[in-house]
């Protein structure tokens, strides 16, 4: 069984100390975001899942632009994310 409640703390540790170490829309930093994002979602947590998803998104078109592919995906999974948030 996958334990994501137990990842989140060590997520959250790593997401702090990367945020010193490179800063907050740092390739690396938003990574990790990524993995708190997604840990979140397989705890049907998607409010909090949406708020890193979110950050990465906005990190990555500030970095490459709009039509980047990474920026795409990103939006694409904030997309998914909120489906999941209308879901009865």
């Amino acid at each position: 069984m996958k334990r994501f409640d137990l990842a989140l703390p060590w997520l959250h540790k790593t997401l702090d100390v990367w945020e010193i170490q490179y800063g907050p829309e740092h390739p690396n930093t938003m990574i990790v975001c990524g993995h708190i994002s997604s840990a979140y979602c397989s705890l049907n947590a998607y409010e909090k899942a949406l708020e890193y998803s979110s950050r990465v998104a906005a990190a990555t078109e500030k970095a490459y632009g709009p039509e980047h592919a990474d920026t795409l995906r990103a939006t694409a999974l904030i997309a998914k994310i909120k489906a999941l948030l209308e879901q009865p």
